[in-house]
Formats: structure tokens, sequence, C-alpha cells
């Protein structure tokens, strides 16, 4: 499939490659919140700039920190 045939295919579902991959990282870094992983650990693992960005994401799909969503 083209690259342009999935971005319709994607759009045709109300979504999009990046909207997807952002799905994709959420669930991958709740799932290692869950099994202990630092900030640090996990942003390495999702490919964010740093844990910094990684807590601004997590705010961002969840209104509240890592840290939060931990012991919640």
């Amino acid at each position: 499939m083209s690259e342009r045939s999935l971005q319709r295919h994607l759009a045709e579902h109300g979504t999009s490659w990046r909207a997807e991959l952002d799905l994709i990282r959420y669930e991958r870094a709740k799932a290692l919140l869950d099994q202990g992983h630092s900030t640090s650990t996990i942003a390495g693992r999702l490919a964010f700039t740093d844990d910094r960005a990684l807590r601004k994401a997590f705010h961002r799909w969840t209104g509240a920190s890592p840290g939060a969503a931990r012991s919640g």
C-alpha cells in the first residue's frame, strides 16, 4: 500500500498515522509504568527526547502525571 493510500484509509476511519502512533505510545507507557519502570527508561524506549517530554505527553493523554498513574 502506498503512503498516500494509507493516509486516505486512515482518514476514512477518522484517524491518522500520528494519532495511531500516539495511542500506541500511550498504551505502552502505561504498561511500562505498571511494570515499575522509571520515566527516563520509558522515555528512552518510546523514543521521547527525555523524560520531561514523556511527562508532558502523559499529561496531555491523561491530565495527570505518570507518577499519579503509577500509584492509581
